[in-house]
């Protein structure tokens, strides 16, 4: 039982890790074609912070890479006439990954520009091949990686990419600005993606005076969700660098692993502008040493630890596979913030205050973990009895959890990270009876606890429809309109009109929703793992047509999904039929066959008990 933190789909990979003692670690595993055969004399690469290393799989489809960091890692295979592989993740210690090359499939664009004109010369810049591994194209290519360029007609074909999946792309051009294209199917049609001119922003590099190569020179926008990376581009040996954007507003900072990094610079790219140039200064080195442990004092290797001023990033990095950290950082006052692993806390509150003063080299005492709180308690029903399986909402979280009790009702739950309250809030409900309990629980020091369950009158009203939601007022108290898909991804196919008698939960969702899908896709399988057994209630999902049967079968495994799931048609008729626009949205078909309920915050559970008791 784990409360959830945000996951890209990327971190949901075939990656296992073993405990290591050594600073650098080994990363090997094997290499398949879809049967789970060997592929022999694939081309793999590995990429830690830019720098790139290739091997070749050998007879028995094997790969191994000495050497490797605690970072972020990328990891592709590729072997003529296959499709791309590979795995993205956080490597920590020794770690072994399978690589699974499947068919291959062409993606082909024609790029053009505002009127239209064709556009020779764009290039791939990366690329996620089905939300499961990125590809930094313009670091693979010199370690032979095949290139990807427009020719004079504008065509852009990419290859070697899973058939009937979807890649996300990044488009650049010397003249253009970097272009995001989301979620484009391979399905072969051909598409048509517009570049927008960009204007150049430039600068230079310099340490006292002297320009410096190879520094990464990141680009970051403001949004809705706070800043974004554009754009990165590493200078030329004289440390110039230059990159086209949108006329916009910009924050430039600047990395290089033998310097301190400045403050980031703002600048405004106005749209009548040609060049806006910002030239960042390199710092003298300051080094700030410490170690991160275990509270049973072994190394925590892989702990995300940030150095800010004033609410700036100046570094981020992770401690190695001996739990040590060395953070290069400029001079004066700032703080460190150490992110601890699942299921453990910084005895620290808040940063830890830092300041070098004239000295260049700084140890920091060690730092030792803490083990999260567990709850801990047992439930009774409204007798005194033990209830059965029960269900747990974690309510004050920034979104709810659930899990559920053993059938004494007994509950054991770790928390997997420190919630920003000193009391955690409880909602308890039994299975079959209108009956629940509120329970808080401090998490200073959370004591066994013991609760009963307390009868209440359930709200199973119909509720009007709330502006910016799905408006399915005009389905409510009518037949639920029959399912029409592709194909029933995981099960065979089922009909609402086999279901009569039942209590039919629906769900409308897409598996790359990564905002509330993953929030409602948890509930529903805490619902069924909870009424699984019981004869009058069945689940029933339709995923949206954008993806491939693959993909879906690729998230159904990613979350646990073990209720059917049907593949809407093409053309999106069952969404369109059920009037959803915005997903991911649950409803409630009753015994008759009808649509009942389809605003049903905080009380799911509760709606189907009502219905099956109808």
């Amino acid at each position: 039982m784990r409360f959830p933190r945000a996951l890209s789909l990327l971190w949901l990979l075939l990656i296992s890790l073993i405990s290591a003692d050594s600073l650098a670690a080994t990363l090997d595993g094997t290499v398949v074609d879809d049967k789970g055969n060997p592929v022999a004399e694939a081309t793999v690469w590995v990429a830690q912070q830019r720098q790139v290393r290739s091997v070749r799989s050998d007879a028995a489809g094997g790969f191994r890479f000495d050497k490797i960091d605690v970072a972020m890692t990328e990891l592709v295979a590729y072997k003529e006439g296959y499709a791309l592989g590979g795995a993205t993740a956080l490597v920590v210690g020794d770690a072994t990954a399978e690589l699974r090359l499947e068919p291959g499939d062409l993606l082909t664009l024609k790029i053009i520009d505002a009127k239209s004109k064709p556009v020779a010369g764009a290039t791939v810049r990366s690329m996620r091949v089905a939300d499961r591994f990125l590809v930094s194209v313009e670091d693979l290519v010199p370690h032979g990686l095949p290139a990807i360029r427009s020719g004079d007609d504008g065509i852009l074909v990419v290859p070697h990419l899973p058939k009937e999946g979807f890649v996300k792309l990044v488009l650049s051009h010397p003249q253009y600005a970097d272009s995001d294209v989301s979620y484009l199917p391979v399905d072969g049609e051909q598409r048509n993606i517009l570049l927008q001119e960009g204007k150049r922003l430039a600068g230079r590099v310099t340490f006292e005076g002297n320009g410096i190569a190879d520094a990464r020179v990141s680009i970051f926008k403001s949004g809705l969700n706070g800043q974004k990376e554009f754009a990165e581009v590493l200078t030329d040996q004289e440390g110039f660098y230059f990159a086209r954007v949108h006329p916009d507003r910009y924050s430039v900072a600047v990395q290089h692993t033998d310097y301190a990094s400045p403050a980031p610079v703002g600048v405004e790219v106005p749209p009548r502008s040609e060049v806006a140039p910002v030239n960042l200064q390199l710092e003298s080195p300051r080094y700030i040493s410490g170690t991160v442990r275990y509270p049973d004092k072994k190394p925590c290797g892989g702990t995300r630890v940030i150095y800010r001023k004033q609410n700036v990033v100046f570094q981020d990095t992770f401690t190695n596979n001996d739990g040590d950290f060395t953070l290069c950082v400029p001079g004066g006052p700032g703080g460190i913030t150490i992110v601890p692993p699942r299921g453990f806390q910084n005895p620290h509150v808040g940063d830890i205050p830092v300041d070098l003063g004239d000295v260049t080299r700084m140890e920091l005492n060690p730092i030792r973990l803490e083990s999260l709180p567990v709850i801990e308690g047992i439930i009774r029903d409204q007798d005194g009895n033990a209830p059965g399986r029960v269900l747990v909402t974690v309510q004050n979280l920034t979104v709810p959890y659930n899990v559920l009790t053993d059938e004494e009702g007994k509950i054991r739950l770790p928390l997997d990270f420190m919630p920003q309250t000193s009391v955690l809030h409880l909602g308890v409900e039994h299975q079959r009876r209108f009956q629940r309990q509120q329970i808080e629980i401090p998490l200073k020091k959370p004591d066994p606890f013991e609760v009963h369950l307390e009868a209440f009158t359930p709200d199973l009203a119909t509720r009007s429809p709330i502006p910016g939601r799905n408006n399915l007022s005009s389905l409510v108290g009518k037949p639920a309109p029959e399912l029409r898909g592709t194909e029933w991804v995981n099960s065979d196919p089922v009909k609402l009109g086999d279901l009569k008698d039942k209590v039919v939960v629906l769900l409308f969702w897409a598996g790359f929703d990564e905002d509330m899908g993953p929030v409602v896709l948890q509930e529903m399988n805490v619902l069924y793992e909870l009424l699984r057994e019981m004869d009058d209630v069945a689940f029933l999902s339709v995923h949206d047509a954008v993806s491939s049967a693959d993909e879906i079968r690729q998230y159904i495994n990613n979350y646990g999904i073990q209720y059917p799931v049907l593949r809407d048609e093409n053309e999106q008729t069952t969404f369109s039929t059920y009037g959803i626009v915005f997903i991911p949205q649950v409803v409630l078909l009753d015994k008759a066959g009808n649509v009942r309920h389809y605003q049903l915050d905080n009380r799911l559970l509760t709606c189907i008990k009502g219905l099956r008791r109808e």
